[in-house]
């Protein structure tokens, strides 16, 4: 029922995210130096004034996207590469997807 939905949006008890991957245990979940983000933790993590987050969206369904997936990871292996030589290399920077 559409109009429930807007009531419980309206009244702010509708969830936050109805359709999402559980939001991470303790630590966030990391593949090959990029973040992997969910609807959980999506919001605070780009909203954080520390950090600067670049953020692919990607989807199991795009040709594309599995295409560059492998150049991100690079990218972010670089990135870890480049903070180990160098404590203050970078610190700021966080590549996610979601």
């Amino acid at each position: 029922r559409l109009g429930t939905f807007f009531e419980q949006y309206d009244a702010g008890t509708w969830p936050r995210y109805f359709r999402s991957a559980s939001p991470p245990l303790k630590e966030p979940i990391m593949h090959d130096g990029v973040r992997e983000l969910t609807g959980w933790d999506f919001v605070e993590t780009v909203s954080d004034p520390r950090s600067a987050v670049l953020v692919a969206f990607v989807s199991s369904d795009c040709s594309a996207c599995q295409t560059f997936a492998s150049t991100y990871r690079e990218v972010a292996r670089r990135l870890r590469d480049a903070r180990r030589q160098s404590e203050s290399s970078m610190l700021h920077l966080t590549l996610a997807r979601i």
